[in-house]
């Protein structure tokens, strides 16, 4: 039931670690959906799964910038495009906790 290492180890071994963290969390948002008696520990460890992946995912985007900034005085064609793409996605991991919220309420 309350396995938070089981979904860790899941991470752990996974070669995305996003896919793994995603996959975690809906682990539990699913077990939220089935044991009410333990229905909001669930949903507290799914969360972290998800703050998880927000992390990541800024980090990411903030190390990109870094680095296009530090190695390239000029403008790098199709930069702008590719960063716009990944705010979404991370724009997209924010809004998956109002998504898993709709989801436990139906």
């Amino acid at each position: 039931m309350n396995r938070p290492k089981m979904a860790k180890f899941l991470c752990s071994i996974c070669r995305n670690q996003t896919v793994a963290a995603l996959l975690a969390a809906m682990i539990y948002s699913k077990a939220a959906q089935k044991d009410m008696k333990n229905r909001d520990t669930l949903i507290q460890i799914a969360e972290v799964f998800i703050k998880g992946i927000q992390f990541s995912t800024e980090k990411a985007l903030q190390e990109l910038k870094t680095k296009v900034n530090r190695g390239y005085d000029q403008q790098v064609e199709g930069f702008e495009e590719q960063t716009e793409g990944f705010k979404k996605q991370v724009e997209d991991f924010k809004n998956i906790k109002v998504k898993y919220s709709l989801y436990l309420a139906i």
